[in-house]
């Protein structure tokens, strides 16, 4: 009876997960009520990874094939909008904060074990996951700085 009424909750909660989806894999800000309109803020960037987590795991538990379709379509949607992070600093409207990388990676981590045969995406998560090693390692940040700037400038000149 305990794992009947666990499986109604799953479902009860991947349902919805589900049901907040666009078909391109965003939350949808009509039906989400935690998505918040505006370009690129975090409440469009929280969530979709922790939704598939949530949907990878009721699909394990249900056998349910459209939660595993909705996880998929939300870490596609989720590394389409990663950037290389911006010249001058971060911008809050622009999807490249080092914790979206990680959750990049933990959500594209799942698609592959449920996907392995897809590999179309691995290079920008390996990208990706350079970018978070070079974030984490501040000895190698400080000899790439001393590296750019010992590059030679349009005129000649080191830098």
């Amino acid at each position: 009876m305990g794992n009947e009424r666990s499986l109604e909750q799953i479902r009860l909660i991947a349902d919805r997960f589900v049901e907040w989806q666009t078909p391109y894999g965003r939350p949808d800000p009509d039906r989400c009520p935690f998505v918040t309109q505006g370009k690129c803020i975090s409440t469009k960037f929280h969530s979709p990874t922790f939704m598939a987590i949530g949907l990878y795991r009721a699909y394990a538990a249900t056998d349910e094939p459209i939660y595993k379709a909705a996880a998929d379509r939300y870490i596609t949607f989720y590394l389409a909008c990663m950037r290389q992070p911006p010249v001058g600093g971060q911008r809050q409207d622009y999807p490249s904060y080092p914790y979206q990388y990680g959750m990049a990676l933990a959500g594209y981590e799942l698609f592959r074990q449920h996907n392995p045969q897809e590999d179309s995406m691995d290079g920008k998560a390996a990208a990706e996951e350079t970018l978070k090693k070079l974030l984490a390692d501040p000895q190698l940040m400080a000899a790439m700085k001393t590296k750019l700037d010992q590059r030679p400038s349009a005129d000649g000149a080191t830098q």
